[in-house]
């Protein structure tokens, strides 16, 4: 049955590596997608940004492309098709190589269970983070406790996953207690015993001696824990998740019933706490971190989410699928799953290329000037965010007209008066490039005359 439901999972991916070209402009022209893009074919090299190193497994594609110095758009392509592209060699290797095909479905749910706005952010390290754990157990099931070569996996496997995303550490914890209580006799005590050690060392080591401020501030959300008590349950966040659950996270819902009444059904009491542990405490420890759902959009918080998916994958697999002895039924139940994902992110596309459509009308109207402008005046319902404009500016105006464009919108009381002399340069909300920095064909700037100034918007 596995096998047959794993390979029904190839026209997933076939459809999103689909999408994945067809929107690639919506995909990598939006903020940190554009962002990262800009270091990398400035340098021609990785953008590892927080110790994230797990990002050099999508970065490779546009590293690669800037080395051959192939064009922007084929660069900006293979970017966009990357990640789906590492997710289905994940899937590829559990399933035709481990012979796996329980561990593929879980990379799948990973992948697909609720993706819709994550499409078109593809760049986060936290979904790569997932498919990495789910990849290590399907690798640590074919170790013996005494292959040295296997201990070496271990060390190396749980450091990779140890500086992937500080959020992991939860996700992975559950798998090691997963296995640990079922007594799993396919991947031995031992080797669980040694990951887990081993990661919280490296996990450790890396929160005290590889401090990084971005993620020292994205920990500043635990102090609500103190002032929203004992007010939880009522947050905008979780009343928003709760809806949010009747239109686009709905296989989660069901799946969340589904693991919850097996469980109980079958007076397997320890498992089911921990379960409920995990997937109710980690979604308090986010919807409490970010109460305000007017401050966090859905493609951040769905983000944030994904770590749902695995818990609910690995009982749904694991324990749910051996007692449904009806194959078609699960055939049809995964094929449901796959066909909605798919067209849950088809639709999603309009609103990410509204965004672009306004980004095209931005460029016609100020594209030959070097603008400064208060980001107040932004429409952040198409636009979202705006602190990425100047670099999906350059890409969008490079990518279409083969001219960069030099337009940026800043706070009001961050507009920077000494970058207004500026000729030479080019304006971002951290700081100037000099024109000399950009030695690839993928920045044209044909102006080196004008200065920026500061318009109206």
């Amino acid at each position: 049955m596995y096998r047959k439901i794993y390979y029904i999972g190839f026209a997933g991916y076939i459809t999103l590596f689909i999408f994945s070209i067809l929107f690639y402009k919506e995909r990598i022209s939006f903020l940190d997608g554009a962002y990262f893009l800009f270091h990398i074919l400035k340098a021609k090299s990785f953008a590892i940004f927080h110790y994230r190193y797990i990002a050099v497994v999508t970065e490779v594609y546009p590293v690669v492309a800037a080395k051959l110095n192939l064009s922007l758009e084929a660069a900006t392509r293979l970017y966009s098709i990357g990640f789906i592209a590492n997710y289905f060699l994940c899937y590829l290797i559990c399933g035709l190589v481990l012979k796996k095909y329980d561990f593929a479905l879980i990379i799948l749910l990973s992948n697909i269970l609720i993706m819709r706005d994550t499409f078109y952010w593809p760049v986060s390290e936290l979904p790569q983070a997932l498919i990495l754990v789910s990849l290590f157990f399907a690798v640590l099931q074919n170790i013996s406790a005494g292959n040295l070569s296997g201990k070496f996996f271990v060390i190396i496997g749980s450091a990779l996953i140890a500086f992937s995303h500080p959020l992991i550490c939860f996700p992975f914890t559950y798998c090691i207690l997963f296995f640990y209580l079922k007594r799993n006799k396919t991947i031995k005590q031992e080797l669980l015993r040694l990951s887990f050690v081993l990661f919280i060392a490296v996990f450790i080591l890396k929160a005290i001696f590889l401090r990084d401020k971005y993620d020292t501030s994205a920990m500043s959300g635990m102090r609500n824990f103190l002032t929203l008590f004992p007010n939880y349950f009522i947050i905008a966040s979780n009343i928003h998740f709760l809806q949010a659950c009747l239109y686009k996270y709905y296989w989660l819902a069901i799946s969340f019933i589904a693991v919850v009444v097996l469980y109980a059904k079958a007076k397997q009491w320890f498992i089911l706490l921990h379960f409920l542990i995990f997937f109710i405490g980690y979604l308090l420890l986010i919807n409490i971190s970010h109460p305000q759902i007017a401050a966090t959009p859905d493609f951040y918080y769905e983000n944030l989410y994904l770590p749902l998916c695995l818990f609910v994958a690995f009982p749904l697999i694991f324990d749910l699928l051996p007692r449904i002895s009806k194959t078609n039924i699960v055939v049809l139940i995964f094929s449901l799953v796959i066909l909605s994902s798919c067209i849950r992110v088809y639709n999603t596309h309009k609103k990410y290329t509204a965004r672009l459509h306004w980004y095209r009308k931005k460029l016609a109207e100020l594209g030959n000037t070097k603008s400064l402008l208060n980001k107040t005046s932004m429409p952040l319902d198409t636009i979202t965010m705006g602190w990425a404009t100047a670099y999906e500016f350059w890409l969008l105006s490079t990518l279409e007209t083969g001219r960069t464009a030099s337009i940026v919108y800043m706070d009001a009381n961050e507009i920077p008066y000494w970058a207004l002399g500026t000729r030479n340069g080019f304006v971002t909300n951290w700081g100037v490039f000099s024109y000399k920095e950009f030695r690839t064909p993928y920045f044209v700037f044909s102006d080196s005359l004008s200065a920026y100034t500061i318009k109206k918007d």
